[in-house]
């Protein structure tokens, strides 16, 4: 719900306060817009909100005009709780009705969850219900208890178990209150200086993850069908496999107990350690059955087992369930079978910045191929008229690292970045580490130069990378004491953090986004460890978090010019082709971490305009607005679906 703030900035006067109900009311249903394409797909988006009891004469599609001009009036201050949630209806109904879109950018919004995420980075990933309307309200209210009468306090505390018509009727005290934890937010976001993270950043950033939450993302669940049937398979042929050497029908290859009576009682497999596990259960973890694999092949069987179970407990069956009908089918030749999925996603969730999502997270969807399989490929574009675009930042968090401790060396990497020679960045790495001829870096020495560069940023310790490398420790600290040698102004910025950091109580980032560290003075070992390799990953994927927002804005913004310029350059007769324009437009519909993806137009001229938008933005104006010691390189691929089959752009 949004507030209008009263023109004496009293929160408690009775001017500038409005109801504006942008959800369905008494009266919506029978009226003559009902059947239009807008108003039943919102019914289907909002069938679960409760109708609002009263009749608002204004008709539903004006009261959302009279809504976006209010929020993208710059003279309006406008405060509200979870603004992406706010904005959803609006941008569902232009992906609707392309004809009618304009553009929308936001003025003057001030989101209460968004801030105080920002001001609470102890508690936003740990507990997010601390980010909840009421948590907020009691926080920031008690610390201002001396401005609010008792009596108020506690019939708000009472609001929640009001009916709705109650909870109508006593709207006045919410915006009250929530007027007076703005208050309070943005103080301590000024004493904190984080004005410009906050208001440069995160509340454009409300916008753009709404109108990507709008979109959703193209989804063919038939195809996690086929991945599931052939799963099945294996899962069959793996637990007989294994009964075979159980001597047993009823053996249950999914029972930890089981197995390990199988592999160290029956089979007599020697266990980690080189003891054999007689009379207690030895381990069957991930982790100890794959030093095993190799001693028996019914260890790989119960591995493949658990592995094909995973992918689909874990990601074909849930991300099925989410499937939706999909509205934004973009040809009449689309399959009747694509859906769409729509993520929630958060700016807030994660204490370096990072975006995350879920219901479902698709962040996490497993990278390559497992049994043949690629679950990304169940992500596809709408239709034969359209296609994928990804872009992905080219060792981004390792650039920042070299901004961030002005290593000559380790700049002059990048400066001389010889791709277009077939030469990439790890090659160069590990030629500087082993001292030898780029052109003769083998894989495994690249992947061990890329490793170590990792470990620096994540605060590794050398049994990790052992492990990683599979090496011994002693040769994985020889390897992190050349790199620190190689490029001691490395080892001087990680110093400096944490120093920082037990000085000030927190590390910032790039533009001010600050993490709070309590334990970096800890009297225990492990928590000041663990507080001192936040110290330094915060700093760099922090700062990787507020380039990739800064960016998503800046795309925004410029599409949004591009929508209006092509509208006004059409004049108001050609509705037909403004409706087409609007569609070929590109969509962002995904972003995981370092990289987004785009659904444009299958035309050579679409992706090549869409590929240059994006390397001037998110490469060459991002390097400069944040005065990067070196550029941020971008790699972009194409294809009809997300999975491997994807091919990077000339």
């Amino acid at each position: 719900m949004f507030i209008l703030e009263s023109s004496d900035n009293n929160p408690n006067s009775d001017d500038g306060c409005f109801l504006l109900p942008l959800g369905p009311t008494e009266g919506d249903i029978s009226s003559s817009e009902a059947t239009t394409g807008f108003q039943n797909s919102l019914d289907k988006r909002t069938r679960k909100w409760p109708l609002l009891p009263f009749v608002c004469r204004t008709k539903l599609k004006t009261r959302f005009k009279v809504f976006e001009d209010v929020i993208c009036d710059p003279s309006i201050k406008v405060v509200t709780y979870n603004a992406a949630l706010s904005y959803l209806p609006i941008h569902f109904k232009h992906l609707l009705e392309p004809d009618d879109e304009s553009p929308f950018l936001p003025s003057s919004i001030f989101d209460i969850k968004v801030a105080s995420s920002l001001l609470n980075t102890e508690t936003s990933s740990a507990d997010e219900s601390e980010h909840e309307f009421e948590a907020i309200c009691r926080r920031i209210l008690r610390e201002r208890k001396n401005d609010l009468k008792e009596d108020d306090v506690n019939e708000y505390n009472t609001l929640r178990y009001a009916d709705r018509l109650d909870q109508l009727q006593s709207t006045k005290l919410k915006l009250q209150r929530m007027m007076a934890v703005y208050d309070g937010l943005l103080k301590s976001i000024i004493l904190s200086k984080q004005q410009y993270i906050f208001f440069a950043i995160e509340m454009p950033l409300t916008n753009v993850l709404s109108k990507m939450e709008a979109t959703g993302v193209p989804f063919l669940p038939s195809r996690l069908t086929e991945m599931e049937r052939q799963l099945n398979l294996r899962l069959k042929d793996s637990a007989a496999f294994a009964k075979k050497y159980a001597q047993n029908n009823g053996f249950n290859i999914a029972s930890p107990q089981q197995v390990s009576d199988l592999l160290y009682l029956k089979l007599g497999i020697k266990a980690v350690g080189g003891s054999t596990a007689k009379k207690t259960h030895g381990s069957t973890s991930s982790a100890v059955l794959n030093e095993l694999k190799n001693v028996h092949p019914v260890v790989q069987a119960i591995l493949d087992f658990r592995e094909a179970n995973k992918l689909i407990t874990t990601y074909l069956r849930p991300l099925a369930l989410h499937a939706c009908e999909d509205p934004l089918q973009m040809s009449t030749s689309a399959q009747s079978v694509q859906k769409r999925i729509y993520p929630t996603w958060n700016q807030s969730n994660a204490a370096t910045g990072r975006l995350s999502c879920r219901k479902p997270n698709i962040q996490t969807l497993p990278k390559g191929t497992h049994f043949n399989l690629c679950i990304k490929d169940a992500f596809c574009s709408s239709s034969s008229e359209t296609c994928l675009l990804s872009m992905d930042y080219a060792q981004q968090e390792i650039r920042i690292l070299a901004h961030f401790c002005k290593d000559e060396k380790l700049i002059g990497v990048f400066q001389n970045d010889d791709r277009n020679q077939g030469v990439d960045i790890y090659e160069r790495m590990a030629s500087l580490l082993l001292g030898k001829n780029v052109r003769t870096v083998s894989k495994s020495e690249r992947a061990t130069a890329k490793q170590i560069l990792i470990a620096s940023i994540y605060g590794m310790s050398h049994a990790q990378i052992a492990k990683k490398l599979n090496i011994t420790q002693e040769n994985a600290k020889g390897l992190m004491s050349k790199f620190f040698s190689d490029f001691p102004s490395v080892r001087q910025y990680i110093d400096s953090q944490i120093h920082f950091a037990k000085k000030n109580g927190f590390v910032a980032t790039i533009s001010g986004r600050r993490r709070y560290l309590h334990d970096i003075s800890s009297d225990d070992f492990q928590k000041r460890s663990a507080a001192e390799r936040q110290a330094v990953n915060t700093s760099i994927q922090g700062s990787a978090a507020d380039i990739m927002k800064w960016s998503m804005n800046k795309l925004e913004e410029r599409l949004q010019h591009i929508t209006k310029h092509a509208r006004q350059k059409e004049g108001p007769s050609a509705n037909e082709t403004k409706q087409n324009t609007v569609n070929q437009k590109p969509r962002l519909i995904m972003q995981i971490h370092d990289e987004v993806l785009f659904e444009v137009q299958a035309r050579g001229e679409a992706i090549e305009a869409l590929k240059s938008i994006l390397v001037d933005i998110f490469g060459v104006a991002a390097t400069k607005h944040f005065n990067l010691a070196v550029p941020l390189i971008l790699t972009t691929k194409v294809g009809m679906s997300y999975g491997n089959n994807m091919k990077e752009c000339e």
